[in-house]
């Protein structure tokens, strides 16, 4: 397979070459016909001058066709202008020549075109005929002066003239190819530093990246194109190698946790008590595990696609005003006051119940772990511009700003001392916010992360709605 370089400079030779062949062709003929026709004036004016050279021979007699001197001056004219010449009366004898064989008037139609009143020439066998009237008074042709001379000399002018375009045309390819290899040259190494950074890339080394300056915008935006990529691939993959560190991590607290206390178990001088009791934490820790397996195959389907769309509108206020029962008696262990605004007139909208219960769920439920006793928990909901936005508020521990890009990130928690000992696998807005993406929404958190101020947690769903409902 070709290089881009060469194909990209055999493209630009081809379309230069097809150019320069084609004005190559034009001028060379341009010239040709020039040259032929330079050559053929200057012996038409030199048989003209020879024919003004004789005297007598416009004379209303034939004084000047008898005249003895009238062949050596033929010669002598002819030797100039390096031709030969003949003369030819209006009857068409022949008077004089310096031809050296007698020629015929039968075999050079000019000459009797020429009797007509106008000169004429014509190129036979590489030789140039010229045949000129002179006439008497401007009126009558009394004679007809014939000249020949080889058209070798052209055509050795013509031939060296063809040569030197060609030789310059070629040298203008040459020099285009030159320029078209580093115009090719200049495209091409900008494309190679992308392949580079490409395959170090599919070696592991992920924090490379393509350097192009001083090219084409084309070209620079393609590299600021890989270099996102680059950055987004790196990213991915520093996710799911911390996602896979922090299953691990996950799922080994709880295994280590149940096999401890199976191996106790195993003892047979146990207390029955401290049995019982080692059963009860293996069954809240199988619980546990269960419920983050089943909660990373629900974040799994949800973005894999494979939740099929709901077929039935739900009612939003029963729904949510359902979230609230059931978030209620754990607000009230904490003493805290959980208040709502659900306007009746909500429009019932095509989202899985179970769904919407599991986003307002999370968020209620994260509310009253990080709100401390005897806090504020709000929940509001509102339908505008299409859009269902369901907002709770709580007065807690809030989230610090540079936590606020994370916390939907897998198994993400906010690093606080007094939030290590909550439970929780910090997968919980990650679905929500995988959940709010699958009905044209988004999950909105703001938090300014001081203690009292709480935190914001908006969900923003933009679902198809019944038209009775609304």
């Amino acid at each position: 397979m070709k290089s881009l370089r060469v194909q990209l400079t055999a493209t630009i030779a081809a379309v230069l070459g097809l150019g320069l062949g084609a004005l190559l062709l034009i001028a060379g003929l341009q010239l040709q016909a020039t040259t032929l026709e330079a050559f053929v004036h200057e012996k038409e004016l030199s048989v003209l001058a020879i024919s003004s050279s004789l005297p007598g021979l416009g004379d209303g007699d034939d004084s000047g066709f008898n005249s003895p001197t009238l062949p050596s001056r033929l010669v002598n004219s002819a030797t100039q202008v390096g031709m030969e010449i003949s003369l030819f009366n209006k009857y068409g004898d022949l008077l004089a020549t310096t031809h050296s064989m007698t020629p015929e008037i039968d075999n050079a139609p000019e000459i009797l075109d020429a009797f007509q009143g106008q000169v004429f020439h014509v190129i036979r066998d590489q030789r140039l005929f010229i045949a000129v009237p002179i006439f008497h008074e401007g009126k009558d042709v009394r004679a007809v002066l014939w000249g020949d001379t080889s058209t070798v000399p052209v055509d050795n002018k013509i031939r060296v003239q063809w040569i030197e375009l060609i030789a310059a045309s070629g040298v203008t390819l040459l020099i285009a190819c030159g320029f078209g290899w580093g115009l090719a040259s200049r495209i091409i190494h900008p494309l190679i530093n992308v392949q580079r950074a490409a395959l170090h890339m599919a070696k592991g080394n992920l924090n490379v990246r393509s350097e192009v300056k001083n090219a084409s915008s084309e070209l620079v935006q393609l590299s600021d194109s890989f270099n996102h990529m680059a950055q987004e691939v790196e990213t991915l993959v520093i996710r799911h190698r911390d996602f896979v560190a922090n299953a691990a991590h996950e799922l080994r607290s709880p295994l280590a946790s149940i096999k401890l206390r199976a191996e106790s178990l195993l003892n047979p001088s146990i207390d029955p008590s401290r049995a019982h009791q080692y059963l009860r934490d293996i069954n809240e820790e199988t619980s546990r595990l269960a419920q983050l397996v089943g909660d990373l195959l629900q974040l799994s389907r949800i973005e894999g696609h494979e939740i099929a769309p709901p077929t039935e509108p739900i009612e939003v206020a029963n729904e949510l005003t359902n979230c609230i029962r059931r978030i209620r008696p754990r607000a009230a262990a904490k003493q805290q006051q959980l208040t709502y605004d659900i306007p009746v007139d909500l429009p019932d909208v095509f989202i899985h119940a179970n769904e919407l219960d599991m986003m307002v769920g999370n968020l209620l439920d994260n509310a009253v772990k990080y709100t401390p006793e005897a806090g504020h928990i709000t929940l509001a909901a509102a339908w505008q511009d299409k859009t269902l936005t369901i907002s709770v508020c709580d007065d807690g521990e809030g989230i610090p700003p540079a936590d606020l890009d994370r916390v939907t990130e897998r198994f993400f928690r906010v690093d606080r001392a007094h939030q290590r000992a909550i439970i929780g696998a910090g997968l919980g807005l990650a679905i929500v916010s995988a959940m709010a993406a699958q009905y044209g929404g988004q999950l909105i958190l703001k938090s300014q992360g001081i203690p009292g101020q709480g935190t914001q947690a908006t969900l923003q769903l933009r679902p198809r709605f019944s038209h009775q409902s609304s």
